[in-house]
């Protein structure tokens, strides 16, 4: 076996292919991969002096080809990541074949692409398995797929994004070739290629506790944590022999780790309680909010659920409780840290009335319960005052390290601002009210990422559906949606933030520059 580290483009120049083999799976990269990979594209973009940026690795083995043929490599693991670079570099030829640019376009496709001088499937620097083959055939040779797959879904998904984007593309194909780098790994022919692709694809070890919550309230991708912890061990060799300790916490409050004012934000506002892991990451948040008030006896929380106390049903006490604004109360405060708690009697309770549910909570052994004794009412205020409280909780258990605690953040009182630009997606747009914050922002995100904005769709049905007598005030988008223009700059930001959290886009996809 024999490993180095090596460029992208020294992989895939020359007359060669790689020809994935049958054991390997289909190509199955998704959004969650596909914005994995062009984040680390667009940040090398941004830097003026971009490094190598390592990717993986691409393990390979050469097999036995005709004399007068290409030389074939049977490409044991990093077929889905090659097979996405190729997809990549397809897009730009052809964006340089639109913009007439066919020198540019020539030199991707007969470089890095196909083998130009070679025919039939000779031609093909990369010959996907049998399923995946005919789409990626016609994809090469530019034409049409007859139906969808996964390869023709991942240039689409990076079609949208190369359009969001000011960067040559001259830039963008630089960066794949030349700063992209793998270990690219030669099998010997008496190598075991399946137990080899097994061994290479094991899981790695988790976040820490501390990490995992600064990062899901602030909704900073894993991706980016990772660039962020590698780069911490140069550093600290090169200026910090002397105290480590020390040395960690100044380069991790250069590199972007969420600082309190950010975190204090973002736990108020974000919103907790959803789908997939976000309830197993609450409940650990409310435990710990929970044992820091230092019991002398373990509290068991095995039978507790979350609970919420504005109930995810609202009757019609609920209703008349919570006041006109009702259903905006609802939407935006539900699953909120201050309207979650902790509890065992979460079935029984349901949607009981405030005052019902009060009686419960009197009774539990819970310190976080312990809050409810002396509230008359539970309404948005009270939703915002216990959101606060538990907050600066917070800050005193995932405390930041460090000299500076100050950091600007995205979410700032808005209420009587005039919003003059919206910043979304890599776009800006002049905007005079915030009511055309919210549309923009949302066309946006319907023409970019039609499959985002069904989510956010099927999560803020208060806010937007295709039934416009459901709504007090709308506007039409440009998709044919309606949406509830009736909000206040408060709420609009809320929502937008909200919505923005759900599809999992940071303030670095959407921000608003107000006067």
């Amino acid at each position: 076996m024999q490993a180095k580290e090596t460029k992208l483009q020294d992989i895939i120049e020359g007359t060669k292919q790689y020809v994935i083999p049958l054991f390997q799976r289909t190509y199955s990269w998704t959004n969650k991969e596909w914005e994995i990979l062009w984040k680390d594209l667009i940040e090398l973009c941004e830097t003026e002096n971009p490094r190598s940026h390592f990717i993986g690795s691409i393990v390979n083995m050469p097999t036995v080809s005709v004399p007068e043929g290409v030389a074939k490599y049977l490409l044991i693991d990093g077929q889905q990541r090659l097979t996405t670079i190729f997809v990549l570099l397809t897009l730009l030829r052809n964006k340089a074949r639109e913009n007439k640019n066919p020198e540019f376009a020539d030199e991707i496709n007969n470089t890095l692409l196909v083998n130009p001088y070679k025919k039939e499937n000779d031609f093909f620097k990369l010959m996907p398995t049998q399923v995946d083959r005919d789409a990626y055939i016609n994809l090469i040779n530019g034409k049409p797929n007859g139906s969808e797959n996964q390869i023709t879904r991942a240039y689409t998904f990076f079609e949208k994004k190369l359009r969001q984007v000011q960067f040559e593309h001259e830039k963008l194909k630089k960066i794949i070739t030349s700063y992209f780098s793998v270990v690219s790994i030669v099998l010997d022919a008496d190598d075991n290629p399946h137990l080899v692709f097994e061994s290479l694809n094991a899981k790695g070890r988790p976040l820490t506790q501390a990490d995992l919550i600064r990062r899901f309230v602030c909704n900073v991708p894993t991706n980016q944590l990772n660039k962020i912890f590698t780069a911490v061990y140069p550093q600290l060799i090169a200026k910090h022999q002397d105290d480590f300790a020390e040395g960690i916490k100044i380069i991790l409050q250069s590199r972007g780790y969420p600082k309190d004012n950010e975190f204090f934000s973002r736990f108020k506002e974000a919103k907790f309680y959803g789908g997939g892991d976000r309830q197993i990451k609450t409940k650990l948040i409310l435990e710990t909010l929970e044992e820091s008030f230092a019991h002398k006896e373990t509290v068991p929380f095995d039978n507790l659920t979350i609970e919420h106390v504005m109930p995810q049903t609202l009757s019609e006490w609920w209703q008349n409780h919570l006041g006109d604004d009702w259903e905006e109360t609802h939407e935006l405060f539900l699953h909120t840290i201050g309207n979650l708690t902790l509890s065992a009697y979460n079935t029984e309770l349901s949607n009981d009335d405030f005052t019902t549910k009060k009686q419960t909570y009197n009774e539990s052994h819970l310190d976080l319960n312990k809050y409810f004794s002396p509230i008359s009412s539970w309404t948005r205020s009270e939703i915002e005052k216990r959101a606060e409280v538990l907050s600066k909780q917070s800050l005193e258990i995932w405390s930041y390290f460090g000299q500076e605690k100050t950091a600007s953040s995205d979410l700032k009182e808005v209420t009587g601002t005039t919003p003059r630009e919206l910043k979304i997606l890599g776009q800006r747009f002049q905007v005079q009210t915030w009511r055309d914050v919210l549309e923009q922002t949302l066309n946006t995100v319907a023409d970019l990422e039609p499959d985002k904005f069904e989510i956010i769709a099927h999560n803020f049905p208060r806010y937007l559906g295709k039934d416009k007598n459901k709504f007090r005030e709308i506007r039409r988008l440009q998709n044919g949606y309606f949406i509830e223009v009736n909000l206040s700059a408060q709420n609009i930001q809320k929502f937008c933030y909200q919505a923005m959290e759900t599809i999992e886009l940071t303030s670095d996809d959407w921000s608003v520059m107000v006067t």
